[in-house]
């Protein structure tokens, strides 16, 4: 006599047809999982390696190595533009290796990195938003301020963003005190980004600051 555990099996028994559907729903998920590990395991091991890498480059930026630098640069130019991470030997915030030399402050490396790469290269930012003119801004390096400026004339009309807000890169200098810097800025910015942008409230707060400074242009 069936009991009724006998029947409940029975019932929930599959046909011969749905047992195969059931099959190649098991495969197809077997399939998909190992490939999806396979996909994310093959990226990250990549990605790490890449990282690692990179590291022997940002090792060489920092100690002020050119030669080795250079060496390296060749044999991986995605190098010269890669944002690395602050975790793996990057700059602090995770630039590029111009970040990286500018924050080490590795003047004559960064002269050479300058001469490979693109004025669109300049305008690479940090994992903080930050580009590389900014941090030589921040650094008071005018001579590395001036040869970026010189390569991408659009550096002077991006504001920067600072603890005050929003500034234009020659409003940021006269705030620093860096004279030398702001000169030069004030002699490649255009009238009007002073003016006329944001109803001249630039150009009010940098004459403000020249008097401030007692520092006349």
């Amino acid at each position: 006599m069936a009991t009724a555990w006998d029947m409940l099996a029975e019932m929930l028994r599959p046909s011969p047809e749905e047992g195969i559907y059931i099959y190649i729903y098991i495969y197809i998920y077997i399939y998909i999982y190992i490939y999806i590990y396979i996909y994310i395991y093959s990226y990250w091991n990549s990605y790490l390696i890449l990282l690692l890498m990179h590291g022997s480059l940002y090792e060489s930026l920092k100690s002020g190595d050119w030669n080795a630098a250079k060496e390296y640069i060749d044999r991986h130019p995605e190098s010269l533009t890669h944002r690395g991470s602050s975790t793996h030997r990057g700059s602090s915030s995770g630039g590029t290796a111009l970040h990286v030399a500018i924050e080490w402050k590795q003047l004559h490396i960064v002269e050479e990195l300058l001469k490979l790469m693109t004025g669109e290269d300049l305008e690479i930012e940090d994992g903080d938003g930050f580009t590389a003119f900014f941090y030589a801004l921040i650094r008071g390096m005018a001579p590395i301020v001036a040869s970026m400026v010189k390569k991408n004339e659009n550096l002077v009309t991006k504001r920067v963003m600072t603890n005050a807000g929003a500034m234009t890169p020659v409003l940021y200098a006269c705030v620093l005190g860096s004279w030398k810097i702001a000169r030069f800025l004030y002699s490649r910015t255009p009238i009007h980004v002073l003016t006329q942008d944001n109803n001249g409230r630039e150009g009010a707060e940098f004459i403000s600051q020249c008097f401030f400074q007692r520092n006349k242009f």
